[in-house]
């Protein structure tokens, strides 16, 4: 018996399924689509298994929309710096221009930090750092971006390696 009741060939319960419009679909499922079609690519990097597991931010258990493009945000400003409110702010403005869900609340130890705001190394950055593997559950590793602070006040703002995919990008 399989608890909690699902598929023979599935992690995921049927319920959970049922509940997000999921019911025929697999586990590796990622076909997510931005309002209006987006820019024709389909998905947001992460298994519909992983969707249904969840993910951390800020120590709380994060309950993504399996039918929504999730898009992962670390605002590296101080808490109690004027900045902080204002990459917020702009987080929330770019979701509702593009549709996609802003996951906006991570602390440095939801995911291994780079060892320099520049540093491209593709295993850092990951919110699915221990996604499960076995059956092919796992697409890609799903990497946020990071808003951080430019390092003196006369450089300007710029994305870095941008544009791109977040795997590309260490930081704004």
């Amino acid at each position: 018996m399989r608890i909690p009741m699902r598929h023979p060939l599935s992690y995921i319960a049927d319920s959970w399924k049922a509940s997000n419009g999921k019911l025929d679909s697999d586990d590796i499922e990622d076909d997510e689509v931005l309002p209006g079609g987006g820019d024709g690519h389909t998905g947001d990097g992460l298994s519909l298994y992983e969707e249904y597991r969840g993910f951390v931010a800020s120590g709380t258990r994060v309950d993504p929309d399996p039918m929504l493009v999730d898009f992962h945000l670390f605002n590296g400003f101080p808490t109690d710096s004027a900045s902080y409110p204002t990459v917020s702010e702009g987080a929330s403005l770019f979701e509702g221009i593009t549709g996609m869900k802003v996951h906006k609340n991570y602390s440095s130890e939801d995911f291994e930090f780079p060892d320099t705001p520049l540093d491209p190394d593709p295993t850092k950055r990951i919110i699915n750092f221990n996604a499960l593997t076995e059956g092919h559950r796992h697409l890609v590793d799903q990497h946020l971006i990071m808003v951080m602070r430019a390092s003196s006040a006369t450089e300007d703002s710029n994305a870095i390696n941008g544009p791109s995919s977040p795997l590309s990008h260490p930081l704004i």
